[in-house]
């Protein structure tokens, strides 16, 4: 009963290697294609978006983009990233790994009218994230190599 209980173990931890390694490279191929804009820190400045979402089962939302025109204010790009956003609810802090980290959002992250749909595309950024205000996550940001 030991011996089977360890080979279990040991099977889920390699699963487990396995699908976080998968994620963090080849995860974005996985993902759901979503389309928007989002408002930056100049007034009135939009940027168009565009990246792949993966929900996992315990409520992490991933998103991989990797478009120049994606940034929060002109001239400043946020090209191969790979956004991890971890519900508040589930998880008491971010937590964010050092490895690649591009910046930690020092506050509490929820989705509002700044994030604007524009359709053509697989699924809504409020299929992942909820409505305006409803769901509240702790946000990474990773370089991400998308080649």
């Amino acid at each position: 009963m030991k011996k089977h209980t360890m080979a279990l173990a040991a099977a889920l931890l390699l699963l487990t290697l396995i699908t976080g390694a998968g994620l963090a490279k080849g995860g974005a191929t996985n993902g759901v294609f979503v389309r928007f804009n989002q408002a930056g820190y100049v007034p009135g400045y939009y940027a168009y978006c565009e990246g792949y979402f993966l929900e996992t089962a315990n409520g992490i939302v991933h998103e991989w983009r990797n478009n120049p025109e994606c940034s929060y204010a002109p001239g400043m790009t946020a090209t191969s990233l790979h956004l991890v956003f971890k519900p508040v609810e589930k998880f008491p802090a971010a937590d964010c790994d050092d490895a690649d980290l591009f910046v930690e959002l020092p506050y509490q992250w929820t989705i509002n009218q700044t994030y604007v749909d524009l359709g053509e595309d697989e699924a809504d950024l409020r299929d992942f994230f909820g409505q305006d205000g409803e769901r509240y996550y702790w946000v990474c940001m990773y370089h991400w190599d998308s080649e």
